[in-house]
Protein backbone atom coordinates (compact mmCIF):
# COMPACT_ATOMS: atom_id res chain seq x y z
CA UNK A 1 0.00 0.00 0.00
CA UNK A 2 3.05 2.26 0.32
CA UNK A 3 3.87 2.53 -3.04
CA UNK A 4 1.05 5.35 -3.54
CA UNK A 5 2.18 7.90 -0.63
CA UNK A 6 4.55 10.38 -1.43
CA UNK A 7 7.84 10.56 0.15
CA UNK A 8 8.17 14.10 1.58
CA UNK A 9 4.93 16.35 1.97
CA UNK A 10 4.29 19.10 4.68
CA UNK A 11 1.26 20.90 4.76
CA UNK A 12 0.07 23.95 7.29
CA UNK A 13 -3.60 25.02 7.17
CA UNK A 14 -5.35 26.90 9.96
CA UNK A 15 -2.75 25.80 12.90
CA UNK A 16 -2.86 22.05 11.51
CA UNK A 17 -0.43 20.34 9.69
CA UNK A 18 0.63 17.01 8.42
CA UNK A 19 3.89 15.27 7.72
CA UNK A 20 4.61 12.56 5.31
CA UNK A 21 8.13 11.97 5.94
CA UNK A 22 9.25 8.49 6.09
CA UNK A 23 5.56 7.06 4.97
CA UNK A 24 6.77 6.88 0.76
CA UNK A 25 7.74 4.17 -1.35
CA UNK A 26 8.84 3.60 -4.65
CA UNK A 27 6.30 5.81 -6.81
CA UNK A 28 7.22 9.02 -4.42
CA UNK A 29 9.86 11.02 -7.02
CA UNK A 30 7.17 9.69 -9.99
CA UNK A 31 4.24 11.09 -7.87
CA UNK A 32 6.13 14.44 -6.85
CA UNK A 33 6.69 15.17 -10.89
CA UNK A 34 3.79 14.12 -12.40
CA UNK A 35 1.95 16.11 -9.63
CA UNK A 36 -1.06 13.72 -9.76
CA UNK A 37 -2.42 11.71 -6.82
CA UNK A 38 -1.78 8.40 -7.15
CA UNK A 39 -4.89 6.19 -6.94
CA UNK A 40 -6.01 3.83 -4.16
CA UNK A 41 -7.77 0.44 -5.13
CA UNK A 42 -11.16 1.10 -3.84
CA UNK A 43 -11.60 -2.68 -3.52
CA UNK A 44 -9.09 -3.08 -1.17
CA UNK A 45 -9.82 -3.00 2.55
CA UNK A 46 -9.61 0.14 4.17
CA UNK A 47 -5.77 1.26 5.56
CA UNK A 48 -7.11 3.28 7.52
CA UNK A 49 -10.43 3.50 9.52
CA UNK A 50 -10.78 7.44 10.68
CA UNK A 51 -13.37 7.57 13.54
CA UNK A 52 -14.63 11.08 13.79
CA UNK A 53 -17.65 12.91 15.01
CA UNK A 54 -18.63 15.05 17.79
CA UNK A 55 -17.09 15.78 20.91
CA UNK A 56 -18.64 13.42 23.66
CA UNK A 57 -20.12 11.20 21.50
CA UNK A 58 -18.16 7.66 22.60
CA UNK A 59 -15.17 7.88 19.88
CA UNK A 60 -12.69 6.25 21.69
CA UNK A 61 -14.38 3.96 23.14
CA UNK A 62 -15.75 2.78 20.47
CA UNK A 63 -12.64 2.76 18.17
CA UNK A 64 -10.80 0.49 21.32
CA UNK A 65 -13.90 -2.01 20.83
CA UNK A 66 -13.76 -2.19 16.92
CA UNK A 67 -9.85 -2.49 17.33
CA UNK A 68 -10.67 -5.50 19.58
CA UNK A 69 -13.23 -7.79 17.56
CA UNK A 70 -11.49 -6.86 14.27
CA UNK A 71 -7.80 -7.30 15.66
CA UNK A 72 -6.58 -4.10 14.50
CA UNK A 73 -4.00 -1.60 16.03
CA UNK A 74 -5.90 1.73 17.42
CA UNK A 75 -3.57 4.67 16.90
CA UNK A 76 -4.04 7.04 20.31
CA UNK A 77 -3.35 10.65 19.86
CA UNK A 78 -0.77 12.42 21.62
CA UNK A 79 -1.85 15.58 23.57
CA UNK A 80 -1.00 18.38 26.08
CA UNK A 81 -4.11 18.62 27.57
CA UNK A 82 -4.62 17.25 30.71
CA UNK A 83 -6.66 14.29 31.72
CA UNK A 84 -10.33 14.37 32.61
CA UNK A 85 -11.91 12.35 34.77
CA UNK A 86 -12.51 8.76 33.94
CA UNK A 87 -9.52 9.12 31.45
CA UNK A 88 -6.26 6.97 31.21
CA UNK A 89 -2.63 6.96 30.25
CA UNK A 90 -2.47 4.65 26.56
CA UNK A 91 -5.86 3.98 26.50
CA UNK A 92 -7.52 7.40 26.14
CA UNK A 93 -4.45 9.31 24.77
CA UNK A 94 -0.75 9.47 25.50
CA UNK A 95 -0.57 12.79 27.81
CA UNK A 96 2.54 14.52 27.54
CA UNK A 97 3.49 18.61 28.60
CA UNK A 98 4.01 21.00 26.06
CA UNK A 99 7.61 21.27 25.86
CA UNK A 100 7.66 17.50 24.76
CA UNK A 101 5.28 17.96 21.77
CA UNK A 102 6.87 21.05 20.63
CA UNK A 103 10.07 18.72 21.06
CA UNK A 104 8.13 15.98 18.72
CA UNK A 105 6.86 18.22 16.22
CA UNK A 106 10.06 20.24 15.53
CA UNK A 107 11.74 16.84 14.71
CA UNK A 108 8.61 16.13 12.26
CA UNK A 109 7.40 13.10 14.33
CA UNK A 110 3.98 13.96 13.64
CA UNK A 111 2.15 12.73 10.62
CA UNK A 112 -0.73 15.17 11.62
CA UNK A 113 -1.27 17.32 14.28
CA UNK A 114 -3.56 20.03 15.48
CA UNK A 115 -3.88 22.87 17.85
CA UNK A 116 -7.60 22.59 19.29
CA UNK A 117 -8.94 24.88 22.65
CA UNK A 118 -7.53 23.39 25.20
CA UNK A 119 -4.48 21.85 23.68
CA UNK A 120 -2.42 19.98 21.08
CA UNK A 121 -3.21 16.70 19.28
CA UNK A 122 -1.01 14.49 17.22
CA UNK A 123 -1.01 11.13 15.67
CA UNK A 124 3.11 9.73 15.52
CA UNK A 125 4.21 8.85 12.09
CA UNK A 126 6.50 6.17 13.37
CA UNK A 127 3.85 4.67 15.39
CA UNK A 128 1.01 4.88 12.48
CA UNK A 129 3.79 3.34 9.66
CA UNK A 130 4.98 0.75 11.82
CA UNK A 131 0.99 -0.59 12.93
CA UNK A 132 0.16 -0.27 9.15
CA UNK A 133 3.88 -2.60 7.56
CA UNK A 134 2.55 -4.97 10.51
CA UNK A 135 -1.31 -5.11 10.53
CA UNK A 136 -2.38 -3.43 7.18
CA UNK A 137 -5.11 -1.39 8.29
CA UNK A 138 -5.10 0.74 11.26
CA UNK A 139 -7.54 2.27 13.31
CA UNK A 140 -7.60 6.33 14.78
CA UNK A 141 -9.67 9.04 16.25
CA UNK A 142 -9.21 12.65 14.98
CA UNK A 143 -11.18 16.06 14.54
CA UNK A 144 -12.17 16.79 11.32
CA UNK A 145 -9.38 18.36 10.23
CA UNK A 146 -7.64 15.44 10.98
CA UNK A 147 -10.21 13.48 9.10
CA UNK A 148 -9.27 15.65 6.07
CA UNK A 149 -5.39 15.16 6.57
CA UNK A 150 -5.81 10.88 6.33
CA UNK A 151 -8.15 11.36 3.44
CA UNK A 152 -5.70 13.19 1.67
CA UNK A 153 -2.88 11.11 2.06
CA UNK A 154 -4.70 7.98 1.65
CA UNK A 155 -7.65 8.66 -0.58
CA UNK A 156 -10.07 5.89 -1.08
CA UNK A 157 -8.31 4.23 1.46
CA UNK A 158 -9.05 6.18 4.24
CA UNK A 159 -12.25 5.62 5.48
CA UNK A 160 -13.94 8.12 8.00
CA UNK A 161 -17.07 7.11 10.04
CA UNK A 162 -18.47 9.86 11.71
CA UNK A 163 -20.00 9.41 15.01
CA UNK A 164 -22.49 11.79 17.04
CA UNK A 165 -25.27 11.85 19.89
CA UNK A 166 -28.05 13.85 19.46
CA UNK A 167 -27.30 17.01 21.71
CA UNK A 168 -29.73 16.33 24.53
CA UNK A 169 -28.39 13.00 24.94
CA UNK A 170 -24.84 14.28 24.70
CA UNK A 171 -25.48 16.49 28.05
CA UNK A 172 -26.67 14.10 29.90
CA UNK A 173 -24.31 11.80 29.18
CA UNK A 174 -21.78 13.76 30.26
CA UNK A 175 -23.56 14.79 33.46
CA UNK A 176 -23.78 11.74 34.02
CA UNK A 177 -20.25 10.70 34.05
CA UNK A 178 -19.61 14.04 36.08
CA UNK A 179 -17.77 16.12 33.46
CA UNK A 180 -16.84 19.02 34.82
CA UNK A 181 -19.62 22.09 33.41
CA UNK A 182 -17.31 24.31 31.50
CA UNK A 183 -16.31 21.15 29.63
CA UNK A 184 -19.95 20.37 29.18
CA UNK A 185 -20.40 24.39 28.02
CA UNK A 186 -17.99 23.78 25.26
CA UNK A 187 -19.31 20.55 24.14
CA UNK A 188 -22.53 22.21 23.57
CA UNK A 189 -21.22 25.03 22.14
CA UNK A 190 -19.12 23.61 19.35
CA UNK A 191 -21.56 20.63 18.62
CA UNK A 192 -23.88 22.33 15.90
CA UNK A 193 -20.64 23.23 14.05
CA UNK A 194 -19.00 19.51 14.38
CA UNK A 195 -22.31 17.78 13.13
CA UNK A 196 -22.45 19.92 10.09
CA UNK A 197 -19.45 18.31 8.62
CA UNK A 198 -20.79 14.52 8.97
CA UNK A 199 -21.88 15.21 5.15
CA UNK A 200 -18.06 14.61 4.52
CA UNK A 201 -17.82 11.31 5.63
CA UNK A 202 -18.32 7.90 4.19
CA UNK A 203 -20.00 6.12 7.12
CA UNK A 204 -22.46 8.15 9.51
CA UNK A 205 -23.57 6.38 12.25
CA UNK A 206 -25.71 7.67 15.16
CA UNK A 207 -24.40 6.51 18.58
CA UNK A 208 -27.44 5.52 20.61
CA UNK A 209 -26.37 2.65 22.20
CA UNK A 210 -22.71 1.55 22.58
CA UNK A 211 -23.28 -2.41 21.59
CA UNK A 212 -25.59 -1.72 18.69
CA UNK A 213 -23.37 0.85 17.43
CA UNK A 214 -20.28 -1.30 17.53
CA UNK A 215 -22.18 -4.03 15.46
CA UNK A 216 -23.35 -1.24 12.92
CA UNK A 217 -19.36 -0.75 12.54
CA UNK A 218 -18.33 -4.16 12.51
CA UNK A 219 -20.83 -5.59 9.97
CA UNK A 220 -19.34 -2.53 7.84
CA UNK A 221 -15.93 -3.03 7.78
CA UNK A 222 -16.59 -6.71 7.56
CA UNK A 223 -18.59 -6.41 4.44
CA UNK A 224 -15.88 -4.49 3.38
CA UNK A 225 -13.16 -6.82 3.60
Amino acid sequence: MWEWLKKTRQQQDNGESVNEAGLGGSRAAETEESGKEPQADEKAAPAVIVITGSSGAGRKQLAWQLSRELGLPYIRSYTTRGKRPGEEEGQHYRFIDPGQFEAMRERDEFFQSVKLGRGRYGIKGSELRSALEQSGSVIVVVNREGALSFKKVFGARAVRVFIYTTKEDLQVRMEKERVPQDIIMEYMELYTEQVHSKRECEVVLQNREHTETVNRLLQTFKTDK
